[in-house]
C-alpha cells in the first residue's frame, strides 16, 4: 500500500514453504485475473544494490548552483521572493 494515499501499489510478496509450492503457485496464479486486474506471479529476486554519486545529476537540482528561475517552473517555489 502506498502510505501518502492508502491506495494499492500494485505488488506484493508471498513466501511459500517450498519450492514446490512455489512452483505450483506461479504455473496456478500466473497470466490470471483477480479483482479485474492481470496478475503476474514469478520468484521474486533480491534488488540490485544501486551505488549513485554526488555528481551523476539524478533528481534535485542537478548539481546546479543556482536556484533561480527555471524553464517550466517556479524558481522561487512559490515563495514571495528570491531566496
Amino acid at each position: 500500500m502506498d502510505r501518502e494515499t492508502g491506495r494499492s501499489r500494485g505488488f506484493g510478496f508471498v513466501e511459500m514453504e517450498t519450492p514446490e509450492m512455489a512452483s505450483n503457485a506461479i504455473t496456478k496464479f500466473n497470466d490470471s485475473e483477480y479483482g479485474g486486474r492481470k496478475i503476474i506471479v514469478y520468484i521474486a529476486k533480491p534488488q540490485e544494490k544501486r551505488e549513485f554519486s554526488r555528481n551523476d545529476n539524478r533528481g534535485g537540482f542537478g548539481g546546479k548552483k543556482d536556484f533561480g528561475r527555471r524553464e517550466g517552473g517556479r524558481g522561487n517555489f512559490g515563495r514571495g521572493s528570491k531566496w
